[in-house]
């Protein structure tokens, strides 16, 4: 019966622990509000914009997007690519689903109050 015990026990520590190390990593890409907005590669010299509604553009191409399954599904021309992704403060990170060693770098763009850059 003590044996019994100590492994319940071990095995309810051992889901609290799991739980407190995965939880906090839950939308650790963030959320799709943080993409909303204007976003400029200075590297590559094009801009995206992310609409609340889904919809946006790619270097004056209409997109849509998404974010599903922690990857951004960007959707231009027909064609969708499923972009590893992660947002930190004002910098948006996208790595090519075919290969990780190709990242782009954005800036998110502030507006003044009159619209412009």
């Amino acid at each position: 019966m003590r044996v019994v015990k100590n492994r319940l026990l071990f095995t309810t520590l051992a889901v609290f622990l799991m739980l407190a190390l995965v939880l906090p990593l839950v939308g650790c890409g963030g959320g799709s509000s943080s993409l909303v907005g204007e976003w400029y590669s200075e590297s590559e010299d094009f801009t995206i914009e992310f609409s609340k509604d889904g919809t946006g553009s790619w270097g004056g191409f209409n997109i849509t997007w998404e974010v599903k399954s922690s990857r951004l599904h960007i959707t231009f021309y027909g064609e969708t690519e499923a972009f590893k992704y992660s947002v930190s403060g004002s910098k948006l990170t996208l790595v090519n689903p075919e290969d990780d060693d190709d990242v782009v770098e954005l800036t998110k763009v502030n507006k003044g109050l009159d619209g412009f850059k």
